[in-house]
């Protein structure tokens, strides 16, 4: 189903996929592709590449040689890898929590289902015994 958080997800996958296309050897290509679309479509597109430029967030690449590094690009990939690695820490842990809280509530769906069931079987039991008696 179709919520916010999908398309927040959404938008992040499609985010990345178009800075990967954006940073690859076959660029002019995707350039070529994205010329063909309508004027705001490549208006939206222009956009989202400019957040991804101007936020630095371009952590690696295939072609990038560590050692032709200088120490500021590194400090600021580091920089960028640890801010990255804290919201990827951060959603795992909220994402266990969540599981935690629904676990306990199927836990309790199911106790309380038992319990039913138990004394349905516990009622049922002794309307037997005492038409048996009968």
């Amino acid at each position: 189903p179709q919520s916010y958080l999908t398309v927040v997800e959404l938008e992040k996958i499609f985010t990345l996929i178009l800075g990967v296309a954006f940073q690859c050897e076959n660029k002019n290509m995707y350039i070529e592709e994205v010329q063909q679309l309508p004027e705001v479509v490549q208006k939206e597109l222009m956009t989202k590449l400019q957040e991804l430029t101007e936020t630095n967030n371009v952590v690696m690449s295939s072609y990038l040689e560590p050692e032709s590094l200088e120490k500021a690009e590194v400090d600021g990939m580091c920089h960028v890898l640890l801010t990255a690695l804290q919201s990827v820490v951060l959603e795992r842990n909220e994402i266990h929590e969540k599981y935690i809280r629904v676990a306990q509530e199927r836990d309790d769906y199911l106790a309380q289902q038992n319990n039913r069931s138990g004394r349905r079987s516990t009622i049922s039991m002794n309307e037997s015994l005492s038409d048996s008696r009968d």
